[in-house]
């Protein structure tokens, strides 16, 4: 019997209690073949209370949730797009109108459409939205003014023109530039704090604490991501709105203008000061982009390494150190006890004997 499996030394007990009951009349203790048949037909002879693992039915479950992940994958994906189009429709096309679909120039609407599609992305902030729609329509304007308007480069009609809209582009780009100046300028103060808060001799707790008093200090847009539960890295939409804006301003109004600039300055005996007003115009708002997008690239690279140099290795050894949350349950506990007896103070004039 020891030799059967499981279920069958489970199926021979009741059977050996009726024959006991048997052995009374009839004297006989041994098991007949009949029995011995019916244990070995006791409920599920071909099922095993504890089946193997079956490798076979783990790969199709594994698979089915593989098919569901891809389906809500592209759900998400779906709805983004929706979403896209539904303000691409609503605040992007209707403030954004090429004066002119047949342009001979096909890298250039191939540019305004990729700026279109950006801007329309959810995740773009409104205010971001509509100052770059702003921008966008006023360097459709200047080239419009500049290049489709008059035989005659920069005729004197055309400046007057052209001056204003380059006003609104340089106006807004100066802004960004400031911008984006001034929070590279937190960065390098928070990263200097920093670096002085992790050389001091304390424990971890209070270095986060005081870390976390810095950036609360300065209130730093892109920093202050870091603080949240989910770390995540610092969003790339603004610089790839302003490389493609960089793309567009070149096609449009840098690289065609100072063609035909060059060619009537050779030819040209009595300079303009209007003309050459323009043409420093022209050039400041190239370097401006150029400097807002070097800065940014800074911005995000030493946002990076504040978190791998400080933040990074604290949290790790906040996780890994009992210690440390041993600590902060006592000084919680601490602080319970000395409001409990500030209670008591405060009650203690309204006592009666």
């Amino acid at each position: 019997m020891d030799d059967l499996p499981p279920w069958s030394r489970l199926g021979v007990v009741p059977s050996q209690v009726a024959m006991d009951s048997e052995s009374e009349d009839s004297g006989s203790t041994t098991p007949t073949t009949a029995d011995t048949a019916n244990t070995e037909t006791e409920p599920f002879p071909e099922t095993e209370p504890f089946p193997e693992y079956n490798e076979s039915e783990c790969e199709m479950l594994a698979s089915c949730i593989a098919v569901e992940k891809r389906r809500e994958e592209a759900w998400v994906y779906a709805l983004g797009k929706a979403a896209q189009q539904e303000i691409r429709m609503l605040h992007v096309d209707p403030n954004i109108t090429p004066y002119v679909q047949s342009d001979p120039s096909q890298c250039n609407q191939v540019v305004l459409e990729q700026l279109q599609d950006l801007l329309a992305d959810p995740e773009m902030l409104p205010d971001i939205r509509k100052q770059f729609i702003t921008i966008i329509n006023a360097t459709i304007q200047f080239n419009l003014v500049i290049f489709h308007q008059s035989p005659e480069f920069l005729a004197p009609k055309e400046i007057e023109d052209a001056e204003l809209d380059l006003e609104t582009i340089l106006n807004h780009v100066e802004f960004i530039e400031e911008m984006l100046r001034e929070q590279l300028e937190t960065a390098e103060q928070v990263s200097f704090a920093l670096e002085g808060v992790s050389m001091e001799a304390t424990s971890a707790y209070d270095r986060l604490c005081k870390m976390a008093a810095v950036f609360a200090k300065y209130q730093h847009p892109l920093l202050l991501v870091y603080l949240n539960r989910t770390m995540k890295k610092p969003r790339y939409l603004e610089r790839r709105l302003l490389a493609l804006y960089m793309d567009m301003y070149e096609e449009w109004v840098h690289n065609p203008f100072l063609l035909l600039r060059n060619r009537q300055l050779l030819n040209e005996r009595n300079p303009t000061p209007a003309r050459a007003k323009l043409s420093r115009r022209v050039l400041v708002i190239w370097e401006l982009m150029n400097s807002c997008i070097d800065t940014y690239g800074t911005l995000t690279w030493l946002t990076l390494e504040i978190k791998r140099q400080y933040f990074t290795p604290m949290m790790g050894y906040l996780c890994d150190s009992p210690e440390i949350w041993e600590h902060c349950w006592d000084r919680y506990q601490a602080l319970g006890k000395d409001r409990h007896k500030a209670a008591e103070r405060d009650l203690s004039p309204y006592d009666t004997v």
